[in-house]
């Protein structure tokens, strides 16, 4: 099903993920929120198409929204399962943690960090992929890498993308759109 609405026609950002209140097809560009996915192509025209919830990728997905891309530049997935149906929903959100560790403020295993470093500053995007480790473990995000890198995670903390099964892994991919469950995945 294709949808176009005059905010897509409006916002005409890159090809990608955009996030919608689901109550009014408004952009959720000034707050986080939960609301309904969208992949935009650029091909011919300037169309979107809302996301299945089978469809939708768990994890980290860039947000192309261009009015709200420095405020919430990501649209966390996640999945939960009841009754041997498992339900999909996302939300825009903010990344304001600026390192990844144990302690207070500090982002956990699964969850986004913020870096700005350099003249003229410059910010990028990281998963924490080890909070507990002497030395934590973060990667960077591939924003424009076509490249696919793909990483073992804990999903055994609360608050990231991924799961919540204790003493549980799972393979994730890092790639153009976002740091997300692979379209198959598996929990190890």
């Amino acid at each position: 099903m294709f949808f176009i609405h005059s905010f897509f026609n409006n916002n005409k950002g890159t090809d990608g993920y955009y996030i919608t209140s689901a109550v009014n097809a408004a952009s959720l560009s000034t707050a986080e929120g939960a609301g309904d996915l969208y992949k935009c192509t650029t091909d011919d025209s300037f169309v979107c198409t809302k996301v299945a919830n089978g469809d939708i990728l768990v994890g980290y997905l860039f947000n192309s929204d261009s009015v709200s891309q420095d405020t919430l530049p990501f649209i966390k997935c996640t999945a939960s399962t009841s009754g041997g149906s498992t339900t999909k929903s996302c939300t825009s959100v903010k990344v304001e943690k600026t390192e990844c560790g144990t302690g207070t403020g500090k982002a956990g295993t699964g969850e986004l960090i913020k870096v700005t470093a350099g003249e003229p500053a410059v910010t990028t995007y990281s998963l924490c992929l080890d909070s507990t480790a002497s030395s934590p473990i973060s990667v960077e995000l591939n924003i424009s890498d076509t490249t696919i890198d793909n990483y073992i995670i804990s999903i055994g903390g609360s608050g990231n993308a991924f799961g919540s099964a204790s003493d549980s892994y799972t393979v994730i991919d890092n790639d153009e759109e976002g740091i997300h469950l692979p379209a198959t995945s598996s929990t190890y």
